[in-house]
């Protein structure tokens, strides 16, 4: 019995390390892309693309974390990276500016109702 437990214990610490490597090199993929952004030129484009990217990734995380608010505020944080790219050169304003203070609102407004859903 005591070596299926230690079995079972190796492969699924083998599995945990599989899916940690992975997910290390999703995020090393994704930083290259945006050091790339950086390296073109275009370093304007970084700050929406990380917004972009939390964004996106808050979708498929809402049914795992049981929080189907997720997906509206992973929806937003994609609205104001688009919207950023979108509006900043008529604007006349700094485009991490315009995704700055989005995804800012966004959050803030997101944790505060969370925090009074939590203690209500």
């Amino acid at each position: 019995m005591a070596e299926l437990v230690s079995w079972l214990g190796a492969e699924r610490t083998g599995r945990h390390a599989a899916v940690r490597h992975h997910r290390r090199r999703r995020v090393r993929r994704r930083c290259r892309r945006a050091a790339a952004i950086g390296l073109w030129g275009r370093s304007q484009y970084i700050a929406a693309w990380v917004c972009l990217v939390v964004g996106v990734h808050l979708w498929p995380m809402a049914p795992v974390l049981q929080s189907p608010s997720l997906v509206a505020l992973g929806a937003l944080l994609t609205v104001v990276a688009v919207a950023a790219v979108l509006v900043f050169r008529p604007a006349g304003v700094a485009q991490s500016a315009i995704t700055g203070a989005g995804a800012g609102i966004a959050l803030l407004g997101f944790a505060i109702w969370a925090a009074v859903s939590v203690f209500a």
